[in-house]
């Protein structure tokens, strides 16, 4: 399984909203997740297009998310940010790819992406938060209760 670096900065993103609770800037976030902030900003852009962070103009701007860390789950990010050929890396015809009209996995490999999709709809941003030691140690590193 082969994740885009949108989609990792979507979800690491959305779990550091998750954890400080407030409206935050971008160029903050980025510092925080050690990200470019040129490009992070993108990416919050698509997530607020989506719903699923919130921006906030103004001298007190930012983000936050939309909707709580529960109801929020990492297929729905991960279907946001990939697209079934890019996680499989399958030639497919517009590739060029030889064996696409009678390939034997095709159906098989589209068949595994919606299961892991399905299952990656039953693992929230707060079910990883509350699972991770990581972001035990991360809550406390930032004085967030």
């Amino acid at each position: 399984m082969k994740y885009s670096q949108k989609t990792e900065y979507a979800i690491h993103s959305l779990l550091f909203l998750a954890l400080v609770r407030k409206v935050t800037l971008v160029e903050e976030i980025a510092d925080k997740l050690e990200v470019p902030a040129s490009y992070l900003a993108k990416v919050m852009q698509q997530l607020t297009r989506e719903g699923l962070a919130k921006s906030y103009k103004g001298p007190n701007g930012g983000y936050m998310l939309a909707r709580t860390a529960e109801e929020i789950t990492l297929g729905e990010i991960v279907r946001i940010f990939e697209r079934k050929e890019m996680v499989m890396d399958c030639f497919y015809e517009d590739r060029n790819c030889s064996l696409w009209p009678r390939c034997l996995i095709l159906e098989k490999l589209d068949e595994a992406f919606e299961d892991m999709l399905t299952e990656l709809e039953n693992v929230t941003i707060e079910d990883i938060i509350e699972s991770t030691e990581k972001f035990k140690e991360l809550r406390r590193d930032l004085n967030i209760s």
